[in-house]
């Protein structure tokens, strides 16, 4: 059982369990006596063996004496003397055996205990002294077997446990480790050093509620006990109590307040409380103490992030994994900065080394499907998916993206029951709704999308698409009348209810009566002036009534509000367009494309453009380009075959 390079292993469990614990120390006085009284001890014992060369008493009582001297080879030759008065002495085996193991001689102690075992195989200290020469020779297999038969000779043998539980920490399987210090423990109730172990391992275990009571029992004892207090603090945070862990962080401070990781992991929990701007502060205090505590720029990355400072967020989780490259929540981190700037290709970069550090990391596959839906990379989306699942079955985004890459591959049933799912889970999401209601509507099933659009629009009140959907739901159940007059009586009751006219006249702009729609939107407006969302909806039915200059001057009180805003460049465009006005309309693609360069619906914009320019070339071209970003723009393909059989009519394609 090959854990560790045996260096390292030496490192991490044979100098702790050697410390202290081997010393010759047999019991019969402490390795601390001035050594003027154990000589005289040694002088009384040796005038008993002049007198009485047959006292085997004597002579193992005058071995432990030099053993406590570390004159061990007298220590040695006393012992033997013992036993060749008496062979069976296991007990002399096992100090025989000490001897060799504190002098580094490992096969020889090993052979010293196992001699004594075939003498008395019940005495559970030879068991465990065996068990700590066999991980010395980086047996660790066989060491596991010799400590639990010391436990099963003596379930109270205190050291037996505890290197068992060591040994256990070392190769990773720390789940009985707690178990084995678990029992140590309750050999040794008063170790404050072992209990703080325990806790330690309960707090990284995410077991909060045990290490919480691990940490309270050592401070019963000892209430001024740092590390336990720190500890506390760590566990209170995991477990959401992240006011009680301010506290007592704060008190930490004051007390240390040099100490970069007090200020660090109390910037997790001001973030956890959405005190950014506090959590912000606080990782730059441990920064400030320690520019290399990684836990600090990742907590300052997090202050950032939330902020919406993304930038600056991506800055500092950089600063985190230059430090610490081997922090998988930093790599996942910064991954899901990257998507949210747009980056899903850097993202999933980041989430990857985040995966291969740790594979098992909870929330990271679940981003990295969703990084995978934004690049269309659908069943690579669900296999992450899955994954995230497998390990969180709770975890409703996924089942979300799930969903989403469904949709994309057009299994409707099969994304509705993934929709269904999350839903189970988080019943108040009207984006998810929405979705299913989606699913239902392409599935044919309009009264089951009529219902779930309802859902999506109890949540989110404004929510276009849902309502759009809805009346094209309720149309497709010949109920177009219905749909007109749903906001009626909310109109009637307060004729200023902007979100009741918007959605009235989105169910007018489904059943095609523009001209009624444009005169709700114009009411929105003189309610709310900045309403850009109006304003989209109305030159969008303008340019459907032909109305192409209105839709200009419309699109520009957009822009003069949100300059960068995409859609009203693309529609703008599109204006511009159908009027033949092709050198602005091309000028405005650039302008969206700068700004959404990943948008194959500005791309195929652009086409038309061109095509109507009379550059088919280039058309072409950007028609690619449009459907290399998404194969399935069904407008792209269709100019694209457009564009090519202007120059070739008998091209059929693809």
């Amino acid at each position: 059982m090959k854990i560790l390079p045996g260096a390292a292993i030496l490192c991490l469990i044979t100098i702790m369990l050697l410390s202290g614990c081997i010393t010759g120390d047999n019991g019969q006085g402490g390795p601390t006596d001035p050594e003027a009284t154990v000589r005289e001890s040694l002088r009384v014992n040796d005038a008993i063996l002049a007198r009485e060369p047959g006292n085997v008493t004597a002579w193992v009582q005058k071995g432990t004496l030099h053993q406590r001297l570390g004159e061990y080879d007298s220590a040695d030759a006393a012992y033997d003397e013992a036993l060749d008065l008496d062979p069976g002495l296991s007990i002399v085996w096992l100090y025989k055996g000490n001897l060799r193991h504190v002098q580094r001689q490992y096969p020889e102690a090993l052979l010293m205990y196992d001699t004594g075992i075939q003498a008395d195989p019940d005495n559970p200290l030879l068991w465990g002294y065996r068990g700590r020469v066999l991980v010395a020779l980086e047996r660790y297999a066989e060491a596991l077997q010799s400590f639990d038969r010391a436990l099963a000779l003596d379930p109270m043998h205190s050291f037996a446990a505890r290197d068992k539980g060591d040994l256990l920490m070392a190769a990773g399987r720390h789940g009985d480790a707690l178990a084995a210090y678990t029992l140590a423990l309750a050999a040794d109730p008063g170790n404050t050093e072992l209990a703080l172990v325990k806790a330690n391992l309960e707090k990284n275990l995410m077991r909060y509620p045990e290490a919480l009571a691990t940490y309270d029992s050592v401070l019963a004892r000892d209430p001024g006990n740092q590390t336990a207090r720190t500890g506390k603090a760590d566990t209170l945070a995991g477990m959401g109590r992240y006011g009680e862990a301010v506290a007592l962080y704060d008190d930490l401070i004051t007390e240390s307040p040099d100490t970069a990781n007090l200020y660090a992991i109390r910037a997790y929990a001001l973030n956890s409380l959405g005190k950014y701007e506090d959590g912000l502060a606080s990782a730059e205090q441990a920064i400030a103490i320690d520019p290399t505590n990684s836990i600090a720029w990742n907590n300052k990355g997090s202050a950032l992030s939330a902020m919406g400072l993304l930038p600056e967020a991506l800055e500092a989780y950089n600063a985190t994994v230059r430090i610490d490259p081997g922090n998988p929540v930093a790599w996942s981190n910064k991954g899901y900065v990257l998507a949210s700037m747009g980056s899903y290709e850097a993202a999933l970069d980041a989430y990857d080394t985040a995966l291969d550090l740790y594979p098992g990391l909870t929330g990271t596959w679940g981003y990295r499907a969703s990084a995978l839906l934004q690049l269309g990379r659908y069943e690579e989306a669900i296999t992450a998916a899955d994954t995230e699942l497998r390990l969180n079955p709770a975890h409703a985004g996924a089942l979300v993206s799930r969903g989403d890459a469904l949709t994309g591959l057009k299994q409707y049933s099969e994304a509705a029951t993934a929709y269904r799912a999350a839903l189970a889970i988080n019943p108040s999401s009207g984006t998810t709704w929405f979705s299913l209601g989606y699913v239902l509507h392409m599935a044919k099933d309009y009264n089951g999308a009529v219902a779930a659009y309802g859902k999506a629009l109890d949540i989110i009140p404004n929510h276009s698409q849902a309502w759009m959907y809805q009346v094209s739901a309720l149309t497709s159940l010949g109920r177009s009348g219905d749909a007109v007059r749903y906001y009626d009586r909310a109109i009637r009751d307060n004729p200023n209810n902007t979100i009741a006219l918007m959605n009235k006249a989105y169910a007018l702009h489904q059943v095609k009566q523009y001209h009624d729609a444009i005169r709700l939107f114009d009411r929105v407006l003189a309610i709310e002036p900045d309403n850009t969302a109006a304003m989209l909806n109305k030159a969008f039915d303008q340019i459907a009534v032909g109305d192409h200059l209105g839709a200009l001057r419309t699109y520009d009180q957009v822009l003069a509000i949100e300059p960068d805003n995409t859609e009203a460049l693309i529609y703008k465009s599109a204006a511009l367009y159908r009027i033949n006005r092709f050198e602005e309309a091309l000028d405005l693609t650039e302008r969206a494309i700068s700004l959404n360069p990943e948008s194959s619906e500005v791309w195929a914009n652009k086409g038309f453009v061109l095509t109507s320019m009379g550059r088919i070339d280039q058309a072409v071209a950007t028609f690619d380009r449009a459907l290399a970003l998404d194969p399935r723009n069904n407008d792209a393909k269709q100019g694209r075959l457009a564009a090519i059989r202007i120059m070739w009519p008998a091209y059929r394609g693809p």
